[in-house]
């Protein structure tokens, strides 16, 4: 499951307005990072933010994400 998946499906996972800064960050990590536009080059400093704010994000999710069902396995 994506992040934007994981959002849709479980809308209350982050706070608002929270989850419109991620969903945010994401697109400009597309952008920036996946699909450079031709002659491009990621800035290490943007690189480098992302990837932390990646990381809490993670941690967050790890620790706050209750499935529904006590079975049910994390879904990232």
């Amino acid at each position: 499951m994506t992040l934007g998946e994981l959002i849709k499906k479980h809308p209350n996972i982050v706070p608002k307005p929270l989850d419109e800064a991620i969903t945010k960050i994401w697109g400009f990590t597309s952008e920036q990072g996946r699909h450079l536009r031709e002659g491009g080059q990621p800035d290490y400093e943007e690189a480098e933010l992302v990837v932390g704010l990646s990381a809490v994000l993670t941690t967050y999710l790890c620790k706050t994400f209750v499935p529904s069902n006590p079975d049910e396995e994390l879904p990232f």
